[in-house]
């Protein structure tokens, strides 16, 4: 977009800027050969002074002289022999909160014509539609990727990232919720869900920061766990999901307490190929047959499958 538009209008080299979490406008996309300070490191405050605010603020078309900038941009607009600039917001779904700002420098000075405002005005709609897009894109990334009811990832992130690693050693721990039926059946689906999620919280806080907890379904839970030293830090893992479980979960009033089983699968890498893939279905069903031996114990514990 931003080469569409400096193709339109010579003499001019653009650049969008995207609203952060934080409120300031950073640089998304750039022209080459822009100073940077004029390029990848502008950043604009949502209130700054000069064109910048005002663009901003009144949704309309901006144009100012390059002098009449800070004095850093003004000196490094004279260094890269630029005379003025223009600025118009890029709308978003917020009527307050504009989701970019398109600005362009222009090495030649004169008016906004209305040619250039044509320009600008189109420059700026299709950077609302690419931004538009970014968001519906991630939404869809989201969906597909997270399990709706407790927000950890689901079997297709499960797989993604199965596939995609190349640990020495690894490990999938398969984890079932201990005697769950009974718990809703008895107080109802509503609390069983509510449940689940207090559920995914914990576990999300024993594993670690590297480990994709997912949700299977149901009461069923399973973690991935990457980069492992040796088998024994799988078990450690396993363990502290057990204890996260320990403290009775409350839920409007009542207590509940809540235990798992755990099987674990260890995938490990032959000396003579590094970086041969782990199968998920072969580890699901290996894990699968070490949480019903847990089970089968009594529940409230971990087993590892034999190798």
């Amino acid at each position: 977009m931003v080469e569409w538009c400096d193709a339109l209008m010579p003499y001019s080299s653009s650049l969008v800027l995207a609203r952060s979490d934080d409120g300031t406008y950073r640089t998304a996309a750039s022209a080459p050969g822009l100073p940077l300070e004029l390029g990848a490191g502008l950043v604009v405050d949502r209130d700054a002074q000069g064109p910048w605010g005002e663009a901003l603020a009144q949704r309309t078309p901006v144009q100012a002289p390059a002098g009449a900038l800070s004095e850093v941009l003004a000196a490094a607009a004279d260094e890269a022999g630029i005379a003025a600039v223009w600025a118009i917001a890029v709308p978003g779904g917020d009527p307050a909160e504009p989701d970019g700002l398109l600005v362009t420098w222009r090495l030649r000075p004169g008016p906004l014509l209305a040619t250039h405002l044509r320009h600008v005005q189109e420059a700026s709609r299709l950077s609302q539609l690419a931004f538009d897009w970014a968001r519906s894109h991630s939404d869809l990334v989201v969906a597909a990727t997270t399990d709706s009811l407790t927000g950890v990832a689901n079997r297709a992130q499960l797989r993604t990232s199965v596939d995609a690693d190349h640990s020495a050693v690894a490990a999938l721990l398969f984890c079932d919720l201990d005697r769950f039926k009974v718990l809703n059946d008895r107080h109802g689906h509503a609390v069983g869900d509510l449940v689940l999620r207090a559920v995914a919280d914990r576990l999300q806080g024993a594993v670690r920061s590297r480990d994709l907890l997912v949700r299977l379904g149901g009461d069923e839970f399973a973690v991935w766990c990457p980069e492992l030293r040796s088998a024994d830090d799988a078990t450690y893992v396993a363990e502290r999901m057990l204890a996260s479980l320990a403290p009775p979960i409350r839920i409007a009033g009542r207590v509940h307490r809540v235990t798992c089983s755990i099987g674990i699968a260890v995938a490990t890498s032959a000396p003579d190929a590094p970086d041969a893939h782990p199968d998920l279905e072969v580890l699901l069903r290996r894990a699968d047959q070490a949480l019903y031996q847990a089970k089968a114990a009594g529940g409230s514990r971990l087993e590892q499958a034999l190798s």
